[in-house]
């Protein structure tokens, strides 16, 4: 039986395989080796190493899908940092910190970085809604009561996200 470690580094991953049954070890493909190589430089600068045990390739594939994603939207957003559709890629590199890898560490500190930046934009309802839902997870419902309170005093009464924060402040 195989152990399968994932490590992640801000946004890099790292596959380590460690050999339980005193089989072979599987050596790393020229891809996993250079991401490994870059993940150890990204590591020096980084606080602290996040580690998540996956059991099984499919969790790992799925993982690595979701790792080019958010790295492919970045890459869109440095590329073109006044494009429209800047906001729009923000939200989605923090929909998926949050929902498909649950680092809502990752997830809140992106959606904060869109309120701050976009408070305009015409979906920044939504965004609002996302944190709030990324503080309850997170176990941070100090911040997603003061969350909801900000939001009380910003949006209109009328408004999907003042009832929304209404709501919650109501929760027990």
């Amino acid at each position: 039986m195989r152990a399968i470690t994932y490590f992640i580094v801000t946004g890099i991953c790292t596959v380590v395989f460690v050999s339980c049954s005193g089989g072979p070890t599987v050596a790393p493909t020229a891809s996993s080796q250079k991401n490994t190589d870059t993940a150890a430089k990204i590591g020096e600068e980084a606080d602290q190493n996040a580690t998540v045990r996956i059991e099984s390739p499919q969790e790992l594939s799925e993982v690595a899908k979701v790792q080019q994603q958010i790295a492919a939207y970045e890459q869109q957003i440095q590329a073109e940092p006044q494009s429209e559709d800047t906001p729009a890629r923000l939200l989605a590199v923090a929909n998926l910190y949050m929902t498909r890898l649950r680092d809502y560490d990752k997830a809140a500190t992106t959606y904060e970085y869109l309120i701050q930046q976009y408070p305009t934009w015409e979906h920044i309802g939504q965004v609002y809604i996302q944190l709030s839902t990324c503080y309850t997870n997170a176990g941070k419902q100090a911040e997603a009561n003061r969350l909801a309170m900000r939001m009380l005093e910003i949006f209109p009464p009328d408004s999907q996200e003042y009832l929304y924060a209404q709501s919650l402040l109501k929760a027990p």
